[in-house]
Parts: structure tokens; sequence; C-alpha cells
């Protein structure tokens, strides 16, 4: 019981890790570099194959640009209308950028349709 349990656990928080650095767009590869781990590593964890501590936890959580509690709530939603995600202050800073190029490119398309 308490085997499925911790297995259970692992399995959430690998799923978790991997939901995070997809959404960043971030690969397995970038992530074990931001943590000093190998990419294998990084892979076994989101499988849910390996026991993580603390520490990595807390270096994954770092490079993910998340609080480590983030790393262990629930994952799995019931239904695609209770699926929630958190921004991060990093996750505000990119659509701040992508909102800034959008806008770039509008103003270019405008001058180009005035001077034709």
């Amino acid at each position: 019981m308490a085997d499925d349990l911790q297995a259970e656990v692992r399995r959430q928080i690998g799923r978790r890790v991997k939901q995070l650095r997809l959404l960043r767009g971030m690969s397995q590869e970038k992530l074990a570099e931001l943590v000093g781990n190998q990419y294998k590593h990084i892979g076994q964890i989101e499988r849910g194959e390996v026991n993580v501590g603390i520490n990595t936890l807390t270096l994954i959580a770092a490079g993910l640009s998340v609080d480590l509690v983030n790393l262990v709530e629930t994952v799995a939603p019931r239904s695609r209308d209770d699926e929630t995600y958190t921004l991060t202050q990093f996750d505000v800073e990119e659509l701040q950028r992508v909102a800034q190029v959008v806008d770039r490119l509008k103003r270019r398309r405008t001058r180009r349709r005035k001077s034709d």
C-alpha cells in the first residue's frame, strides 16, 4: 500500500515537472543544465521512475521559475474545464515580450500599407 502511494506521488511530481517544463518551451537538456543534472535523470523524474530528494526538487523548481509547492500540488485535473495554470513572474515577462513583438509587427504592417 505504501509503495503504491509513493509510486503515485513520484508520478504526479514527474508529470508536474514535465507540464511546467513544456509550458516554458524547455527541453529536458536545458532543464538538466540549469539543475546541474543529466537529461536522462530528468526523464526518469518525469516518468516517476526515481525518488527525488528535496535538494533536487528545489533546483528543478528554481530552474522552472516556480515555488517548490508548485511541483507537489495535484497534477491531473478532473476535466478540461478544471484546468488551471500558475503564471510566474517569468511567464508574465515572456508574455509582455511577446506582446511587444506583436505590436512592432502591427506597426510595420501599417507602415507598409501606407507606403504602398
